[in-house]
């Protein structure tokens, strides 16, 4: 089983008549341009917008967008102008093995997650609608891009844009046009060989899926057997990691409620620690208040203590005539001495 996917850019009037609305009208599976499908069924959008709404932004976004000529000259978009990229991925599973096989449908389901997740890196708000096709022989996705940029759609194209680039080199002979025009064509082969290189890095080997059938790479049948047991081992490697990761998932959704019992009886005492820290504080700021009250309440009554020592002083010298005053101040200074021995005061 190999990859494929292909992209091709559309105008609203086209030679062969695969024009943008013939192109949205087959995807949605319009009955005009379906007649290649023998049992119809509607379009699935696994992505984005519906088929409608693509067609009316496109419309829309034609009629407001206007481009400047080189004379300075403001018009409308010409029809013939590539407005719409689209791309086509297809899975090598049977439409009808994957209905009847629940194992090859998570198979095909697992592509088209990846294949969206490519495109939506490769284009990101640019592409609109992603839908699927089950009523073929292959299921397949239709991925619709609107381009940003003055409806440009060829710039967005990676084989066209790789030429483009090449021929703004410019040519001033017959000679040199040709030789710059197969270096262009050069330029658009490898871009767009890079371009499905990495669809199948990022989709088409984690699914399973050879990069191209033996014939076009000239490989020997043993080789490219070799390359898609290879591509399925690589699948079953990731399956075997995504299964791996569920279950991690699993397990960690079972364990969160019990985690958030822990954090939350962690959190609770955590608050009731700080609570009593806080109380403590508050304690501790309380009682060096009170400490600084009786502290100014000693220093108050050892001044008045001191004042009437001095005045009681005075008034023995003042009875110092009398045979007791000795005895007086006797007394005095033992009251002096011990009022000394508080040095805090």
């Amino acid at each position: 089983m190999y990859q494929f996917i292909h992209i091709q850019a559309y105008a609203r009037q086209e030679k062969d008549g695969r024009s943008v609305d013939f192109v949205i009208g087959e995807a949605d599976r319009h009955p005009a341009h379906s007649m290649h499908v023998e049992n119809p069924l509607p379009s699935e959008v696994i992505y984005g917008l519906p088929l409608a709404a693509v067609r009316e932004q496109h419309d829309r976004l034609v009629a407001s967008t206007k481009q400047v000529t080189s004379g300075g000259v403001a018009r409308g978009i010409r029809t013939t102008q590539k407005t719409l990229l689209t791309v086509v991925a297809s899975h090598p599973i049977r439409s009808d093995e994957a209905r009847a096989d629940p194992d090859k449908a998570r198979a095909v389901e697992l592509w088209e997650h990846r294949t969206i997740r490519w495109l939506s890196l490769r284009f990101g708000s640019q592409i609109v609608s992603v839908v699927r096709h089950a009523d073929e022989p292959y299921r397949h996705l239709h991925a619709f891009v609107l381009p940003a940029k003055e409806m440009r759609a060829l710039e967005l194209h990676p084989g066209y844009s790789a030429k483009a680039a090449v021929m703004r080199g410019g040519a001033s002979t017959e000679e040199e046009r040709v030789a710059l025009n197969r270096h262009g064509d050069l330029a658009f082969k490898n871009a767009m060989r890079e371009w499905q290189d990495d669809y199948y890095k990022q989709v088409g080997a984690p699914s399973g899926l050879a990069r191209i059938g033996p014939a076009k790479r000239r490989l020997s049948r043993q080789a490219w057997r070799l390359e898609a047991k290879s591509a399925q081992a690589l699948k079953t490697t990731v399956d075997r990691a995504n299964t791996i990761r569920s279950n991690a998932e699993r397990w960690l959704e079972s364990t969160k409620g019990n985690a958030q019992a822990i954090l939350s009886a962690a959190a609770a005492e955590a608050s009731r620690v700080r609570s009593e820290a806080d109380e403590i504080m508050e304690n501790a700021a309380r009682r060096e208040s009170e400490a600084q009250i009786f502290e100014l309440r000693a220093r108050r009554a050892w001044g008045a203590a001191k004042a009437e020592l001095e005045r009681l002083s005075d008034l023995a010298n003042e009875l110092s005539a009398l045979e007791d005053s000795k005895s007086i101040i006797a007394k005095l200074d033992l009251i002096e001495q011990t009022l000394s021995c508080h040095p805090t005061f």
